[in-house]
Formats: structure tokens, C-alpha cells, sequence
């Protein structure tokens, strides 16, 4: 199940891809995501967005099923340093039973601020910085974030089992 949204400055509402969306039709998934969600130019306030998704997206109402709460993970993928207090919402996301992860795409020589990374994750292993876009990982690359989420395939919600 997956829930995805844009944002900059602030969340953008209308990007909203609910986890009740979309059934179980993960082609309907691929093109709602392509529909709504571009890729951010400018400020990346993380901050307002993990409090967005927490109230909005992180609940009943929005398809998440109560027995995935504490195994729920927000995902920022960022091609920019976070900006604004990230600290407070990462750490009610926590405490609320949400892994949160950051994987950062520092094209053109870009370098993170790995210090803000890692106050948007609260772990340092969650953080995850690569010098290309996804779609040009390495085999390498690839396989150290299937480890770490995948680690033990049925303790997250990245697929669902029969």
C-alpha cells in the first residue's frame, strides 16, 4: 500500500494519492502518481509535509489499516536540503509508530546537508544519498535499500503477501 504526495512550500493538496485510491490496481497507482505528482523546484519544507501526511494520510479514513500503523513508513525522496523545523513532526511521526526515511538525488554535484537529513529521519541509517536519479542506480545501490527495507520482507508494508 502506498500513499504518495508533492509538495514544496507546502504540501499541495490537490497531489493526494490516498492508500484507498487505488484498490489493489497498482497500474491505476503508477498513472494517478504520474497525473498529480512533479518533481519539486525551489524550498522543500519538509516539516508541514510529515505533519500533512500524519494527519491526513496516516489514518483510517485515507485506507491505512490500523494493524500497519506501527509498521508505516514515510518516504521523502528530495533533490533539495530540507528548509523550515523538521524536527518537531519527525519526531510526532515517530512516536506515532512511522519509519521515516530520506532518500536525497544530489544531481549536478548538488551536496545534502546530511546533518538535516538525518533530523528529518532521526537515524542516520535512514538517510540514503545518491549522486544520480533513480532510474540510474547501481546494482549496488539497489540492492542496500532492498536489505534495509526488506530485511525482513513481512516487518514492512512495501508489497503485500497472498
Amino acid at each position: 500500500m502506498i500513499s504518495a504526495m508533492y509538495f514544496s512550500d507546502e504540501p499541495v493538496v490537490s497531489s493526494v494519492v490516498k492508500f484507498n485510491e487505488y484498490g489493489t490496481n497498482k497500474s491505476r497507482l503508477s498513472e494517478i502518481v504520474h497525473e498529480r505528482i512533479s518533481v519539486a523546484q525551489g524550498p522543500a519544507n519538509v516539516g508541514p509535509a510529515i505533519q500533512y501526511a500524519i494527519d491526513n494520510l496516516f489514518t483510517r479514513e485515507s485506507g491505512l489499516r490500523d494493524d500497519r500503523v506501527p509498521k508505516a513508513i514515510f518516504l521523502l525522496i528530495a533533490n533539495a536540503n530540507p528548509t523550515g523545523d523538521v524536527r518537531r513532526a519527525s519526531a510526532e511521526a515517530r512516536r506515532r509508530g512511522i519509519r521515516v526515511y530520506a532518500m536525497a538525488y544530489g544531481l549536478d554535484g548538488f551536496k545534502f546537508d546530511r546533518k538535516k537529513l538525518v533530523e528529518v529521519t532521526g537515524d542516520e541509517k535512514n538517510v540514503f544519498v545518491f549522486d544520480r536519479e533513480t532510474g540510474n542506480l547501481s546494482a549496488e545501490q539497489i540492492k542496500e535499500l532492498n536489505n534495509h527495507f526488506c530485511s525482513n520482507p513481512c516487518d514492512h508494508v512495501m508489497h503485500e503477501h497472498e
